[in-house]
């Protein structure tokens, strides 16, 4: 999968931006605050319809602007196509000239993963940032999960409303019945999906720890489930015994006002020789454990979809020693498309004969 064109209007700092990229190394120099990191995250929210910096996307528009549009041209299966996501004068998803109106049939038309300095939060970060790692990687390749899981949230936001009402009087509670209901219904098809991706995950991130530290850092990751009892083919009986859980939880649950089983408080673990690094790894440990995952979820996008996605590595290489950098490099030279960003040329010297390279100062490429 590569990205052959890319158009864009009013993003950021950009007026408008047209580039004709290589299909397999693009890097992009400059100074910091010139505008490198907003060309990765133009494509990230092309693809994802989310930027990896912001969850407010009106801080995408440049200011003062009434229009404003990313699109591309990009190749995926030997298959040309085109995506478009226009955030004003109002939102549309267009694909191949045809407007899709759900978020979740867009996503996973355009793949992507990235490595980025916010991605250390997927270690140190609170048990959000790593759902999210889940849901977008699985969203991206799972049309079903990507249903069941948008489902899900917008139905936990929904009772979560409930409980206060009724934690004020306002409301009674068997008005909580239904929406238990469609909880417990949406769970066995998230639970199950999520650990088929971590077990793919769990056998990838360990070959690739281990390249990466030279075996001497083996990397755990374990999927944490916040939810009792549920077995693979036995759904009635989980039925059964979720709904049980859930009447118990509930004076608690209007206590705090707020929902607290299932899927949504589900937590993943990254231990090394058996320490849990967000609370006792290196800042080197957690850098690398991150690189390792955002690398085993390339391969998972590429297993699942038969073609790599595009990979952007926004400005990571000045942060890793000679060694780690170099196994870095080693594991990049595949058929991933990939853009770079970064302050100087001197941080990846081996890549420059094969990469396109793009100056970026004050909003500029040239």
């Amino acid at each position: 999968m590569n990205i052959s064109d890319l158009f864009i209007i009013n993003f950021r700092n950009y007026s408008q931006l047209n580039l004709n990229l290589n299909h397999n190394l693009n890097i992009f120099i400059g100074d910091n605050a010139q505008g490198k990191t907003n060309i990765l995250e133009a494509i990230h929210f092309l693809a994802t319809t989310r930027s990896f910096r912001t969850q407010n996307s009106e801080y995408l528009i440049k200011s003062g602007e009434n229009i404003s549009k990313i699109s591309s041209i990009f190749i995926k299966n030997n298959i040309k196509n085109s995506i478009s996501y226009t955030l004003l004068p109002r939102k549309e998803m267009w694909f191949n000239n045809n407007q899709i109106k759900k978020a979740s049939n867009y996503i996973g038309k355009l793949n992507i993963s990235i490595l980025c300095p916010e991605d250390s939060m997927l270690v140190k970060g609170d048990a959000s940032y790593r759902r999210r790692f889940m849901d977008l990687a699985l969203c991206q390749v799972d049309k079903e999960y990507c249903h069941a899981v948008n489902r899900y949230y917008k139905i936990v936001k929904q009772k979560n409303a409930l409980l206060k009402e009724i934690k004020f009087g306002k409301e009674r509670t068997f008005v909580l019945d239904p929406w238990d209901e469609q909880v417990r219904s949406l769970i066995p098809v998230i639970v199950s999906k999520r650990r088929k991706f971590i077990t793919f995950i769990a056998k990838q991130i360990a070959i690739i720890q281990n390249l990466l530290t030279s075996e001497m850092e083996p990397l755990v990751i374990k999927y944490q489930e916040n939810i009792p009892g549920l077995r693979e083919g036995e759904e009635s009986e989980f039925q059964r015994l979720f709904q049980q859980a859930q009447s118990k939880a509930r004076p608690e649950e209007i206590q705090r006002g707020m929902t607290l089983l299932g899927p949504h408080r589900d937590e993943l673990l990254f231990y090394i020789h058996g320490m849990n690094i967000k609370q006792f790894g290196s800042q080197g440990q957690q850098r690398t454990a991150v690189i390792s995952l955002r690398l085993a979820e390339i391969e998972y996008l590429y297993t699942e979809s038969g073609d790599y996605p595009i990979l952007l590595v926004d400005d990571i290489f000045s942060e890793l020693d000679d060694k780690r950098k170099e196994h870095l490099l080693k594991l990049l030279d595949r058929n991933t498309q990939l853009f770079i960003t970064g302050t100087r040329e001197a941080d990846f010297p081996e890549l420059l004969d094969k990469a396109k390279i793009f100056r970026v100062a004050e909003g500029k490429v040239t």
